[in-house]
């Protein structure tokens, strides 16, 4: 309760529970009705992706159940409208959408909280997914237990706990659950890491991906607490959001780097090592000379925003219409720009 205490708002504290019809959402749903259902209102969702044809067995998982518990609204199916499916949806899309649902349920009911099952293992499936996918060290980053998202904040509960901690509560709870077949598809990335890469780890040494999580845990608080200390000497950033930005020679990629992901926020999570890179690449370039100047040169980065090199300045720039940025900088034909989109 001390985390929910800590999201603030005037009215009586509702909540929305994700559930899926799966393992971790029941044992979600379950361990929330018993905590906090006599102190705040729940409502159970079901977002139904219409992507299998079993969906009729996780919805009445979730009807089953909450005809055990106590202190939960009636359960609200949501189906996501084919049409804003493209094609063959991939789990970017399906997530945007089910969190888009989510948020407008939830605004709906004055509710301001979603409860997710995010647990360990999960955490370590993204740290590894991000490692893959080329994330600079530094942008190595976890889930928190509290987050914002748009209008809602996100809390998830079971980041300490693993699946197979979860599986023991539905059984000692008889919480019956539908297993999705999707979960086993090799199409995800992030199915080949549960199913085929971190089996084979554990295979290699027992108990070795407790100890990965436990690694990459320790670096994301390492990484944390040296951009804390970086960012003193450009007054928190503001010199470099300013119209004249800041000197090019007088900064550090790390620190450049902090104040940077405290702009992209959220979008922060969508960066990759190959735009660091390149930004790395560019301030260096700069520093070759002999004051930091050089021709103009932009990078773009997720939400919009972007980095502007402009003689021996550089600045950010936040942008005013995200959807359009790209596009508005593709269209700059007569200044020489590196976009990373």
């Amino acid at each position: 309760m001390k985390t929910l205490k800590t999201i603030g708002t005037s009215q009586k504290l509702a909540a929305t529970v994700a559930v899926s019809g799966g393992v971790d959402s029941l044992v979600l749903l379950h361990w929330v009705a018993f905590h906090f259902g006599n102190q705040i209102d729940l409502y159970p969702v079901y977002v139904d992706h219409g992507q299998r044809a079993d969906t009729e067995r996780d919805w009445a998982c979730v009807r089953t159940l909450c005809s055990r518990l106590p202190h939960l609204k009636s359960p609200t199916r949501i189906r996501i409208p084919k049409r804003d499916l493209l094609g063959s949806a991939s789990e970017a899309q399906l997530r945007s959408l089910r969190y888009g649902v989510l948020e407008r349920f939830s605004v709906s009911r004055n509710a301001p909280v979603v409860f997710t099952a995010h647990h360990a293992d999960d955490v370590l499936e993204t740290y590894l997914l991000k490692l893959l996918r080329g994330s600079h060290p530094t942008s190595l980053k976890g889930m928190a237990p509290k987050s914002r998202k748009g209008a809602l904040w996100l809390v998830r509960p079971f980041l300490k706990l693993h699946k197979s901690e979860l599986v023991q509560y539905a059984l000692a709870n008889r919480i019956k659950w539908h297993e999705d077949a999707t979960n086993s598809s090799p199409k995800y990335a992030r199915n080949r890491i549960r199913n085929e890469l971190l089996p084979l780890i554990e295979s290699l040494r027992p108990k070795s991906t407790k100890k990965l999580l436990t690694f990459f845990s320790d670096l994301e608080k390492l990484s944390s607490t040296l951009e804390e200390a970086r960012t003193p000497s450009l007054g928190g950033g503001d010199q470099l959001s300013s119209p004249n930005g800041a000197p090019s020679l007088q900064l550090d990629f790390y620190e450049l780097k902090s104040i940077l992901n405290r702009y992209l926020g959220a979008n922060s999570q969508k960066t990759t090592r190959g735009q660091w890179s390149t930004l790395e690449r560019i301030l260096q370039e700069r520093k070759t000379t002999k004051s930091g100047g050089g021709p103009r040169k932009l990078v773009q980065f997720p939400g919009g925003g972007r980095v502007v090199f402009e003689g021996p300045r550089i600045r950010w720039e936040p942008s005013l219409n995200p959807a359009n940025s790209s596009s508005k900088a593709r269209n700059r034909k007569k200044v020489r720009s590196e976009t990373i989109s």
